[in-house]
């Protein structure tokens, strides 16, 4: 058999540059979608043979060394100019974090003194402010590798660039403050949502435990098993989802406003004035928790539970 011919688009090359450029923060579309897209038929090669490359790269350089005129400047003047930084951050990116680290510097934390924190797992020094703002700044591959382009000239770098070199040499830097962030989160996470499942939980004992709801069940079930035919007739029980429909059934009377749960109501209220062993008992007296568990939303209960869950998961994968 023959060997299969290589499938997809031919890796793309660009001209090389004579020193390391700014980079241009897009969002590259993957090889895969470009046909089905305007770019299909765009060839950015023959841009490149009319650019003058000395040009680009003296107006985009990372870092802006001096011109031959400037090198023959006097040597007064070289001594009144501050020496350039080095940048090769998004402007935002950069100003953003430059920004953010004024928080350490109001602490007068050094970069070694982040780095101890981040080690120590220090939650007295990094907040949950301040890591949520960390996790914003966390080094990607690309910036890295421009910076050690620029290595030598370390001293030079701008603050922000420092920062992310610094975190950079930290052993799994992003994956720390990650767990740090999150445990920092559960506790006020778990504060706060105590009150809400303390609420489900009593009421859930309440209903378990109250005879007079047991009994409101039992008329219920009576109810239905009169009115149903067929398949729905002889029930043993129901699901308690389906208490929803008492509400919704309604009467056909006189009275078309009247529902399930006015009958209900009124026949509980009978039973109760006549008292014997068909009094059902109070209702609201057995069942006190239940109004507050009943203001609980349960998707945003259980979407809190499960984003805790996830992040414990991680957790352990990490460890």
């Amino acid at each position: 058999a023959g060997m299969a011919l290589p499938t997809g688009k031919p890796k793309k090359t660009a001209p090389k540059s004579s020193c390391p450029l700014k980079s241009l923060n897009w969002s590259k579309i993957p090889d895969a979608k470009i046909d089905s897209t305007v770019w299909k038929d765009v060839d950015d090669g023959e841009i490149h043979q009319a650019m003058n490359f000395g040009e680009f790269d003296q107006l985009f350089s990372a870092y802006q060394k001096p011109t031959e005129s400037a090198a023959a400047a006097s040597e007064e003047k070289k001594k009144k100019e501050k020496p350039k930084e080095l940048s090769v951050l998004d402007g935002t990116r950069a100003q953003n974090c430059t920004i953010f680290l004024n928080h350490f510097a109001k602490l007068k934390m050094s970069l070694a003194d982040i780095k101890k924190a981040v080690l120590g797992l220090d939650e007295d020094t990094l907040d949950r402010n301040t890591l949520s703002q960390m996790l914003k700044f966390v080094p990607v591959a690309d910036e890295i590798s421009m910076m050690k382009t620029n290595e030598a000239e370390l001293a030079l770098f701008a603050k922000a660039d420092r920062f992310l070199w610094e975190m950079n040499t930290v052993e799994h830097y992003q994956e720390r403050v990650s767990c740090l962030h999150f445990k920092v989160v559960w506790a006020e996470r778990v504060e706060e949502l105590g009150p809400t499942v303390a609420a489900m939980i009593a009421a859930t004992k309440e209903l378990r435990d109250s005879n007079a709801f047991r009994k409101v069940l039992q008329i219920v079930l009576a109810f239905g098993n009169y009115m149903n035919r067929g398949a729905r007739a002889g029930a043993y029980g129901f699901k308690m989802s389906s208490l929803n429909k008492v509400v919704d059934t309604k009467s056909s009377g006189a009275n078309r406003r009247k529902t399930l749960l006015h009958y209900t109501v009124e026949f509980v209220d009978r039973e109760n004035e006549k008292g014997g062993k068909r009094k059902i008992g109070d209702l609201e007296a057995e069942l006190k928790d239940v109004p507050a568990a009943a203001r609980v939303s349960l998707p945003e209960l259980e979407k809190d539970l499960g984003t805790l869950r996830k992040g414990l998961g991680e957790i352990k994968k990490e460890l």
